[in-house]
């Protein structure tokens, strides 16, 4: 009877385990007919997104299509459990970790691809994108951004793996804007969810 006691008093006291450290509660966009979830990690969310392709054949890829009116791809709340407050650095940190699941979710049926951003003949990484303050809400935020107007000579490539597993161009393009921005929750007392959005389009 007290070892039955015991547990239930560490159960109620122990602390909260995270299945990841970035848990998606909700998301604008329907993922499997849902918008919100108990335990959804980033790097599942990327994965069953599947942004990149919208279709995949032999011999066409369509890379990200957008229209003039998409704003963002999704538009995501989501809990952390990072020491708070975050400030810029760990917002830019949590910025850093979307633009890694996404491009670690660029596959084809025959494996990773690779997403290769330049400005002339120089190699771009997220290291290489603006960082803007933004507010959303009454929120901090911070965002990352690079597009085709922020470096000379812009231009993009996907590499993917064959049938044989070697790497070949499938796309390429000039036109490019990304941005990913995540707000922090300082006042919200609702709700311990932060708020991130996104976008990914990259064109010829």
């Amino acid at each position: 009877m007290r070892w039955g006691f015991l547990f239930l008093l560490l159960s109620f006291f122990s602390p909260k385990i995270w299945a990841c450290d970035f848990k998606i509660t909700k998301s604008m966009i329907p993922l499997e007919q849902q918008t919100e979830f108990s335990d959804l990690c980033l790097n599942i969310y990327f994965e069953k997104r599947n942004l990149s392709f919208q279709s995949l054949d032999d011999e066409t890829v369509k890379f990200n299509p957008d229209s003039k009116s998409l704003v963002f791809d999704d538009m995501i709340l989501f809990e952390t459990n990072r020491i708070l407050p975050l400030e810029e650095a760990g917002r830019l940190e949590l910025v850093e970790e979307i633009f890694k699941q996404y491009t670690a979710n660029l596959k084809t049926e025959y494996g990773h691809c690779e997403l290769q951003i330049y400005s002339g003949k120089q190699q771009l990484s997220i290291n290489d994108f603006l960082i803007l303050q933004r507010t959303e809400g009454g929120q901090p935020g911070t965002r990352r951004q690079l597009t085709k107007d922020d470096v000379a000579s812009p231009s993009w490539q996907l590499l993917c793996p064959n049938k044989q597993g070697q790497m070949h161009v499938m796309k390429t393009g000039n036109y490019f804007f990304v941005f990913i921005d995540v707000y922090e929750n300082k006042t919200f007392t609702t709700t311990k969810a932060h708020l991130a959005k996104f976008l990914f389009s990259f064109r010829k």
